[in-house]
């Protein structure tokens, strides 16, 4: 079982906007200084957003 995702920021919205994700369907499970660690809101599917 996978972590409740929360919903993103402002930042956070514009890092998955530039990785060509709509923030609206994204939760935000992890966040480190390197990468994003985002739940898809509806088929919760994973994925990892890196960002510099």
């Amino acid at each position: 079982m996978a972590k409740n995702g929360k919903n993103p920021n402002r930042s956070q919205k514009k890092i998955i906007q530039d990785w060509s994700l709509n923030p609206s369907e994204w939760l935000v499970s992890k966040h480190t200084p390197a990468a994003m660690y985002l739940i898809h809101r509806f088929s919760d599917k994973t994925t990892k957003v890196l960002h510099l």
